[in-house]
């Protein structure tokens, strides 16, 4: 099952960027915190680059300073057989591991205009949006706009060619109900809520329950996982493997503090 660590950037903007830590980053990394503007941009790079070494040090024993770039951008290790995507929005920073492929995306709520919906999303997936934002409470989804999205980016991001591949060529509705999958928790939580607090104490992870299928698209099949924590969407899009499916995913947050001290 994917593993999600996730973090906020609050009470984290004044900390100042450690020269030792920006060693253990990989070149990427490094020259993207050079080239940002703000400071709030850098520190939220810089806190990326925290996260993604303290998991690789942790789970694979790897080092972020290992990591390389593929042809679209997306972030591999050449020896580990590992997995992993990044995704931000807003404060918060998020990191998806797994043995297989995957992606992940976040996303804070926003606005949508109609013109969007045509350029991003197919008419199948219009056509359910419509359904679900009028069904939301029956759907237990808080904003179908948003798991949605959330799942066209995870996939893209999953097969690592990001939007190279306009989104509105392909589908992630199965018939009338979302080959993503409404998750509810099962740790601590009523079944029918349908957001999780923003924060847990470090290394307690919610253990999130899902309902839904697996979806083919462009002839692989994926399972998709979806998510709210405060206001955010959280979507995972990771390949298909018989022998391991299962329903779950984790979730597990990290303090910004604890980063600074690995």
């Amino acid at each position: 099952m994917p593993k999600i660590y996730y973090t906020y950037l609050e009470n984290f903007s004044k900390t100042s960027i450690s020269l030792a830590a920006l060693n253990n980053f990989n070149e990427a990394r490094k020259q993207k915190i050079s080239t940002i503007k703000t400071e709030h941009g850098k520190q939220k790079s810089y806190l990326s680059g925290l996260l993604i070494q303290k998991i690789m040090k942790e789970q694979f024993n790897q080092q972020a300073k290992q990591i390389k770039i593929g042809t679209f951008g997306k972030p591999y290790l050449s020896s580990s057989s590992a997995h992993f995507n990044l995704s931000h929005s807003g404060n918060m920073i998020a990191l998806a591991i797994s043995n297989t492929d995957i992606g992940l995306d976040i996303q804070k709520p926003r606005t949508h205009s109609d013109k969007l919906l045509q350029r991003t999303f197919t008419k199948n997936e219009q056509n359910w949006l419509h359904f679900a934002q009028k069904n939301s409470d029956d759907l237990n989804n808080p904003n179908p706009f948003l798991t949605l999205w959330t799942a066209k980016e995870s996939y893209l991001k999953a097969i690592g060619k990001g939007f190279t591949i306009p989104p509105n060529s392909f589908d992630v509705i199965s018939g009338d109900s979302p080959a993503i999958k409404t998750l509810r928790t099962t740790n601590n939580h009523s079944n029918t809520s349908k957001e999780l607090p923003q924060t847990k104490p470090e290394n307690t992870p919610y253990c999130t329950q899902t309902i839904g299928g697996i979806k083919t698209v462009l002839g692989e099949q994926w399972i998709f996982c979806s998510t709210f924590l405060g206001s955010n969407a959280i979507t995972t899009c990771e390949r298909f493997i018989p022998d391991r499916a299962n329903d779950q995913i984790v979730l597990i947050y990290v303090p910004p503090t604890s980063l600074l001290e690995s």
